[in-house]
């Protein structure tokens, strides 16, 4: 006898021992298990959420690529309306343009120093002979 306690021989000991680790073994795969689909579940959560969040980028990608495209031909008329105005104006009203708009008259574009505007053809009067006096 080698449990004296609860009258338990070598072989009752052993078997009881055997079936306990066997147990054991079974409680621990549970466990593991439920760990695993918990891992698992968790996972698929994560995936799905990034894929949710990946839907949405691209429908805001595409909501943003639209507003561009429809800004296209607003941005052609701008363009349109400013070279109009340019053929239409004086080099010397385009230098004063810039300058409001700026608020001090550009001495440089471009790495070169802004020249000054050329004059406007006018007709030249000739002044009038004085009369001489005697």
């Amino acid at each position: 006898m080698i449990d004296v306690k609860q009258n338990m021989t070598a072989r009752q000991v052993a078997m009881d021992l055997g079936s306990g680790a066997i147990e054991n073994l079974r409680e621990r795969f549970r466990t593991r298990g439920l760990e695993n689909a918990k891992l698992e579940a968790d996972a698929i959560q994560a995936m799905a959420e990034a894929e949710k969040i990946y839907a949405e980028a691209r429908r805001l990608h595409a909501e943003t690529e639209g507003i561009e495209l429809d800004n296209i031909p607003k941005r052609i008329a701008a363009v349109r309306e400013i070279m109009a105005l340019y053929r239409e104006t004086e080099p010397s009203q385009v230098v004063q343009l810039l300058t409001d708009i700026e608020g001090s008259q550009p001495t440089v574009i471009d790495g070169a120093p802004l020249l000054p505007a050329p004059a406007t053809k006018q007709k030249k009067v000739k002044p009038s002979p004085k009369p001489s006096v005697d």
